[in-house]
């Protein structure tokens, strides 16, 4: 409980769901400047939320990018405005990775969705599962040119492999229960 209490509050939290953001352009659609600003307001979106933690996706590293290509200059942290300029933003950034690494872990092969990985402060599995419901309630109301369905991983797997056996081990007890009434009911007479 004190590891876990630690890794809450000096990390950026204890659980990871990612999700799989899809533009609904189709093939090459995530290097448009539109999917990639609704991909940034849905991150920031998730900043704000009170158990989020830190929220990684791949316009943070062109925002970067591209505050670099222009001396550092904070004003210059922005998404650029153009497709060509995201396309050698990240032919650059490939480029720049170790030999055998690339966007594989970023993005699809054809270019349409890209993964954006939320981690989340210490919850329990129905916070979690709530969690991801609302996550994509928000952006399929909010968003034109984005689409996500629930997310992955370990942690979002187990809350909702909790949950149904609470809701099985609840059943299967009260349907125990109503059988051994009726035999000693019966037994009884």
């Amino acid at each position: 409980s004190i590891a876990i209490s630690e890794l809450n509050n000096v990390y950026s939290g204890i659980h990871k769901i990612v999700y799989t953001v899809r533009s609904k352009e189709g093939e090459f659609g995530i290097n448009t400047p539109a999917y990639l600003s609704e991909l940034d307001l849905f991150a920031n979106w998730l900043r704000n939320q009170e158990k989020v933690g830190f929220v990684d996706t791949h316009t943070t590293t062109l925002k970067k990018i591209n505050q670099d290509l222009h001396g550092g200059d904070s004003s210059y942290s922005t998404i650029p405005s153009d497709k060509q300029s995201v396309a050698q933003y990240l032919l650059l950034y490939e480029m720049s990775l170790p030999v055998g690494l690339g966007l594989d872990n970023i993005q699809n092969s054809d270019q349409s969705a890209s993964k954006l990985t939320v981690v989340l402060h210490k919850m329990d599995s129905q916070e979690l599962i709530d969690f991801d419901h609302n996550v994509v309630r928000w952006l399929n109301n909010n968003s034109a040119f984005l689409s996500v369905d629930e997310g992955t991983g370990m942690d979002l797997l187990f809350a909702y492999l909790s949950s149904n056996n609470i809701k099985d081990i609840i059943a299967g007890s009260l349907l125990g229960l109503i059988l051994i009434a009726v035999i000693l009911c019966y037994a009884l007479k």
